[in-house]
């Protein structure tokens, strides 16, 4: 999963973190350190269409 943090000097930063999820989809863990990643590309919005 890749997260988002702002900073308060207006910095943003994004850090991909493993994660491991449950078979019934309730819950995560951390399986490692986050590391820092470029920016990821914007996803579609479902409903929505491209200009």
């Amino acid at each position: 999963m890749t997260v988002t943090a702002q900073y308060a000097d207006g910095a943003v930063r994004y850090y991909a973190v493993p994660v491991a999820t449950a078979r019934e989809g309730g819950s995560f863990t951390m399986t490692g350190a986050p590391a820092v990643v470029a920016c990821p590309e914007r996803g579609a919005v479902a409903g929505t269409r491209p200009d």
